[in-house]
């Protein structure tokens, strides 16, 4: 009986973990998140929700009896939305996107079959898995020299027997009238981020975002780096600075947008707010080199953001893998999207067997109907030389690899000759540019017959047809380069705005520039500029607009928007050197790290940020686990809260620090930034994955609508809750700024004289004052009858 017992038990323990495994792509590797299931709610029910996070902001109770019980029955951990808020407003509402939400599930959940019961819950449109994406690189160690891609010579490159000049003739394109391609056409780089800081990417590189961590710093430094800084270089590296590598369109701007969180998953909700991004901010052309084996439909909530991307212009272009299978992932495999596969320098589709000695991988074929949207439309060269990470942190030790590869390395290609089409004739649509891809494209006859093929589509990228097949726009080119779009200006800053104009048929005869739509300058040569005194301007938002006009009087404009603002002042400072009036709970110390903990994921850091100490978790081995937090904790059961800071008078008030973090996912642990707006406390951040950083990185956080004008406002870091295992070192924070435009109104008093006062000729008089918010010297003037008479002294120290 015993042993019948025993078998019966095994079963079902057996039974019980079929059931919870996750489902595997055709590699292998999970297909999605054992962590999250992502709901769209009904409008009613997300209304709801949207209230109770506008003021919650981290939830699992809804009011709404049918959901709460689906909620309380799987144990849901916390519900936030998935998406940011788009620019179009009305296509946000019709398509429901801002009604996505991310609802966290314990360990162990089923995933497909809470799905199911979601969807057939009253307040649920749609339910479906958090995907994951998969990058399309595989790396490998051989060491190669040149670019065969650029110029194939037959030595350059991997492997033997290269058909001399297959290659994508971009040197020739180079020579068209775009050149190296337009500043003001932007290259985004979808991926783990981008070194920004590179010495072959810097100039290129402008202002981003981190969408899987969800902060303003796209830099490439996740646990799985040096992959986004490897495309940067392929599709826009610096041409012509005597170092490093040649980008395809190296004229062009590189926009970071980060979609892996700092464990280094790339989940589809962070390339949904990526893609938005894209269509919100002017990128021409966006490459993505990943993708997941999943088709257009499985994603709704995907589908609509690479709709929204296209609509606005964007050119999109996708990885199809390296299986070499037949069958291509998505994104590329959207009807929005050029999928783009891999070439082999002998003219032929990288595979297995393909001459550049790489047999581990090849590149995915489509089905076998030209144009259809799981179809291949152009292959690019790969297995090239490429930027990577500066330092030891990416694939290489230095700031260079020579073999970066896969249909990875494919896409940023095809993405350059797209920005070069673009930056040619700037009128052109994603469709558009699509066709001019396929139709100039050097057919490859090699595993399908003459023309369109299923293996390598159209065939090879030919950037000298692509561009010489479309003319230029009849438009002179014209790009506001200072101020920065969005930029914020303090009041009474000089700026000189400066216009870069050309026009590569014609001649530019003049440049306007106008500022909230009045003319200030025409200027009729290079430079074209205009000196902006901004000390009578409104404290607001300011357009500025350049029109530049050409010999045939064809006019192109660009307008950005600029801030004036108040001059932003500390309100508060702590380099943790000494206590300023923290109140502590739980393992937080003020004091220097020592390098500590790291049971999971990376140690304390064994110096600070600035100076000696820090304000960190468990630095000195407080409790059961030497520099980690402790397991079980309930819901922020170490906090660390800063004395109560005085806002009064201050506006947009932004608050920096530097950062060291660890800790598991939300699924299990959880780390806060909360901060008190007067009355209660705001959640500000949370982790959204595990978190497991290895150097110092800035934070930012817009607070302005809880801290401006508040006189008690106060920080708050905390840990917890967190579960019954994997212990992590927790918080790190050093060199924090509270700033904020504006501050207090000044106020002077005279103490002596009282008025009224006679005082004779060539007399001498004390005159005191007592003064409060005011800073530097103090001018003192004689008015008579009102009227101003004499300046009496017109600097003097405020004591």
């Amino acid at each position: 009986m015993k042993k019948l017992s025993l078998v019966l038990m095994l079963i079902c323990l057996v039974s019980l973990i079929a059931a919870y495994e996750i489902a595997k792509d055709s590699s292998g590797r999970p297909l999605y998140a054992a962590d999250r299931i992502k709901v769209k709610l009904n409008e009613e029910a997300a209304e709801i929700v949207d209230e109770i996070i506008a003021s919650e902001r981290n939830f699992i109770n809804t009011g709404l009896k049918a959901l709460d019980d689906l909620n309380h029955h799987l144990g849901i951990l916390e519900i936030n939305t998935a998406h940011r808020p788009v620019k179009d407003k009305t296509w946000e509402r019709e398509n429901g996107f801002n009604r996505w939400y991310l609802i966290f599930v314990p360990k162990g959940t089923d995933i497909e079959s809470s799905i199911e019961l979601y969807k057939s819950n009253q307040y649920v449109e749609n339910a479906i898995p958090e995907y994951y994406a998969y990058l399309a690189v595989t790396p490998n160690d051989p060491y190669f020299d040149d670019c065969w891609g650029h110029d194939n010579t037959s030595s350059n490159g991997p492997g033997s027997g290269h058909v001399v000049g297959f290659d994508s003739h971009v040197e020739e394109a180079w020579d068209d009238e775009q050149g190296f391609g337009s500043s003001s056409v932007i290259v985004a780089i979808m991926d783990t981020g981008v070194d920004y800081n590179h010495e072959d990417l810097n100039n290129n590189c402008i202002a981003g975002y981190d969408y899987g961590d969800n902060d303003s710093d796209p830099m490439d430094d996740s646990a799985d780096e040096g992959h986004g800084t490897c495309c940067a270089g392929i599709a826009a590296g610096e041409v012509n600075n005597s170092i490093g590598v040649s980008g395809v369109a190296g004229g062009c701007s590189i926009m970071p947008l980060k979609i892996s969180d700092s464990g280094g998953s790339l989940m589809f909700t962070y390339i949904e707010n990526a893609l938005t991004h894209c269509g919100d901010n002017n990128v021409d052309v966006a490459s993505m080199s990943f993708g997941a084996d999943i088709s257009q439909g499985d994603s709704p909530s995907t589908d609509s953001a690479v709709s929204y991307a296209y609509n606005n212009g964007v050119t999109l272009l996708a990885a199809t893998a390296n299986d070499d299978y037949s069958h291509i992932h998505y994104p590329a495999a959207h009807e929005y999207v050029i999928a783009i596969g891999a070439a082999s320098p002998c003219a032929e589709r990288k595979d297995a067997s393909s001459c550049d000695g790489e047999y581990w991988w090849g590149s995915n074929y489509g089905v076998d109907t030209q144009d259809a949207r799981d179809a291949v439309d152009v292959i690019a060269p790969t297995i090239l030389p490429a930027t990577d990470v500066t330092g030891s942190d990416g694939y290489s030790t230095g700031q260079y690899i020579t073999d970066f590869n896969g249909t990875s390395c494919a896409t940023p290609y095809a993405a350059g000759v797209a920005a070069l089409v673009k930056s040619k004739n700037p009128l052109l649509t994603p469709d558009q540019i699509r066709t001019v891809l396929r139709s100039t494209a050097t057919d490859i006859i090699d595993e399908g017959p003459a023309g369109w093929d299923r293996y390598t589509g159209y065939g090879m990228v030919n950037a000298d047809a692509a561009v010489g097949s479309v003319s230029g726009s009849g438009f002179p080119l014209c790009n506001i380069t200072n101020p920065s779009n969005g930029e914020s200006i303090e009041v009474g800053t000089i700026v000189t705005i400066t216009v870069d104009a050309s026009d590569p048929s014609r001649s530019v005869s003049n440049v306007k520039i106008y500022i909230d739509d009045i003319l200030k300058t025409t200027d009729y040569s290079s430079p074209y500029e205009y000196v902006w005194d901004t000390t009578s301007e409104t404290i607001d938002t300011h357009e500025i607009k350049a029109t530049a006009t050409d010999n045939e009087l064809n006019e192109t404009d660009d307008i950005i928007t600029v801030s004036v603002a108040y001059p932003s002042y500390d309100i508060f400072t702590d380099d943790f050197e000494t206590d300023l009036g923290w109140s502590i709970v739980g393992e937080f110390e003020r004091g220097a790290p020592g390098g500590l903990g790291g049971n999971y994921g990376n140690a304390d850091p064994t110096s600070a940020h600035g100076g000696s100490n820090v304000l960190g978790v468990d630095l000195t081995g407080l409790g059961d686990y030497d520099g980690d937090y402790e397991i079980n904790l309930a819901d922020r059961a170490y906090t660390a809260t800063s004395p109560i800071i005085n806002c009064t008078g201050y506006t947009n008030v932004q608050l920096e620090f530097w950062r060291w973090l660890n800790v598991e996912s939300p699924s299990y642990d959880h780390a806060y930034l909360d901060v008190y707006d007067g009355s209660s406390w705001q959640q500000i951040w949370t982790n959204s994955a595990v978190m497991e950083e290895s150097s110092w990185g800035q934070q930012s956080y817009d607070v302005s609508s809880y801290a401006d004008g508040n006189s008690n406002f106060r920080i708050r870091f905390s840990i917890g809750e967190t579960d019954g295992s994997w212990q992590y070192s927790g918080w790190n924070i050093d060199d924090l700024v509270l700033t904020g435009e504006g501050g207090p109104s000044a106020s002077i008093t005279v103490t002596s004289p009282n008025g009224g006062e006679n005082w004779e000729l060539d007399s001498t008089h004390n005159i005191t004052w007592t003064s409060s918010n005011t800073s530097g010297n103090v001018k003192i003037e004689l008015y008579d009858n009102g009227s101003f008479y004499n300046t009496i002294i017109s600097s003097t120290t405020d004591d």
